[in-house]
């Protein structure tokens, strides 16, 4: 039904939202910092009436990290009206999202009404450089590796410290520690 990193395609999801196994689809497209934003589906209004892409708006790619929009941009701003942009699917990245019961998640590009790319979002620059190292002989793999700290803070007392002296879940470093590996893997496995 899916491969082992949740795959599917749209004719899986299609059996998946009758079998009643996904009730929600996300939408996500990539800011300039790498978070996901998007929309949620009914998984069945989704499949049924969904048409090419969502709207979502161009102050996306004009955040800051804490959210705050960044004076100045030329692609995003008063000066533009924050104007709209599509959040067009890729449906080779359609998944189950393990995080959430009955969910599935797709990433999208973002796109201008037109439907033409938008220049400086990332999976568009990202697809720039796959294709020019394709030019030059080369085929790219990449992922990612993640280094993380783990706080005992919420988001609110986080923003409320303004990100500073926040509470380690560990109060000592533990580089390749099996021992506080296993202390912290009640998180490290669903990520994992």
């Amino acid at each position: 039904m899916s491969d082992a990193r949740g795959k599917i395609d749209k004719r899986t999801l299609k059996k998946l939202v009758e079998e009643d196994k996904i009730r929600t689809v996300i939408t996500a497209g990539v800011d300039m910092q790498g978070r996901l934003f998007g929309k949620r589906f009914c998984a069945q209004t989704f499949l049924d009436i969904f048409k090419g892409g969502a709207g979502t708006c161009s102050c996306n790619l004009g955040w800051d990290m804490d959210l705050e929009l960044i004076d100045g941009l030329e692609f995003t701003g008063w000066h533009t009206g924050y104007q709209d942009m599509m959040a067009i699917p890729d449906f080779d990245t359609l998944r189950i999202y393990p995080w959430f019961e009955k969910t599935a998640i797709v990433l999208c590009d973002s796109a201008n009404e037109d439907g033409s790319l938008v220049a400086i979002a990332p999976r568009t620059i990202l697809r720039r450089q796959q294709e020019k190292a394709g030019n030059m002989g080369y085929i790219p793999i990449m992922a990612s590796e993640l280094e993380f700290f783990l706080f005992n803070e919420t988001v609110d007392s986080a923003r409320e410290k303004d990100y500073t002296n926040l509470e380690p879940l560990s109060k000592n470093y533990s580089d390749y520690s099996i021992f506080r590996g296993s202390l912290d893997e009640w998180i490290i496995k669903p990520i994992r």
